[in-house]
């Protein structure tokens, strides 16, 4: 191999290891867009739990919604505001109980609830960001890393050759990326099916820096309608968007990188 073949082999070594990362920014991308679509597409899913978990039966003793205010209202104003729609998660709610009138959410509940909006505020500039990567490796891969250099008469901007015929080396390095990421999220998703109560454990004390997660049942009305269960239902509604997508994704790499006859240009 001369250095120009070798050049050459490691520039689309590079392109591979472009497409590879490029997958796996646009899986991370689809993972936050299918908890969005899950978590805020429709609010009736929540009234859907908190009828199958019979929630109002759990709440303190002496608890009464008052005027208008109900579960879907109380709920409306929460997503919005943790999605950052309202400034303040103030939802001018409140109830009667045995002690008197109070704010639906005590104060510890309002500051756990602000982490949480930091945090989805974050998971969507992060995908914003993985967006923007996937194009950029793609255009610069395209355009700078392969541009079009003539060997005989095929263009190896468009094709790799290979004893069995060619294949795009970013598609290539796609199918990797989607492959490594499709075994890492089954087995994360697996975890969480089967240890998710270990796992929701988990997730808190890796993204929370402080405990206000830890709610007391007998005070807080946040846990008592939204009980462990509802969020082993709710990840297990994103898996249900998320995983087809996955799957779409690799079935895509896989036909654009199946093996097709050495192209000619016209003379």
């Amino acid at each position: 191999m001369d250095s120009k073949e070798r050049k050459n082999d490691s520039r689309h070594r590079l392109v591979i290891a472009f497409g590879a990362i490029a997958a796996i920014c646009i899986l991370i991308a689809w993972l936050f867009t299918a908890m969005q679509f899950v978590c805020y597409h429709d609010y009736d899913m929540y009234i859907e739990e908190y009828e199958k978990y019979d929630v109002l039966s759990d709440m303190p003793a002496g608890v009464k919604l008052r005027g208008e205010n109900s579960l879907y209202t109380v709920t409306e104003h929460m997503m919005k505001y943790l999605i950052g729609d309202k400034d303040t998660p103030d939802l001018q709610c409140q109830i009667d109980t045995a002690e008197g009138t109070r704010d639906f959410f005590v104060e510890r509940e309002l500051l756990h609830m602000a982490d949480c909006q930091v945090l989805f505020k974050k998971a969507l500039q992060l995908r914003y960001v993985c967006i923007m990567l996937a194009i950029f490796l793609f255009v610069y891969s395209k355009y700078a890393v392969l541009a079009p250099r003539r060997k005989g008469n095929l263009t190896q901007a468009e094709y790799v050759p290979s004893e069995h015929g060619i294949a795009h080396p970013f598609a290539q390095g796609m199918k990797i990326g989607t492959a490594i990421f499709f075994i890492f999220a089954a087995a994360v998703a697996a975890y969480f099916v089967f240890n998710f109560s270990t796992a929701f454990v988990q997730f808190h004390l890796i993204f929370f820096d402080n405990d206000l997660w830890l709610l007391d049942p007998r005070y807080s009305l946040l846990i008592n309608i939204l009980p462990e269960g509802f969020f082993f239902d709710v990840v297990k509604k994103i898996l249900a968007v998320y995983l087809p997508g996955v799957v779409l994704l690799l079935v895509l790499v896989f036909i654009r990188t199946k093996k097709q006859p050495l192209k000619k240009e016209s003379a």
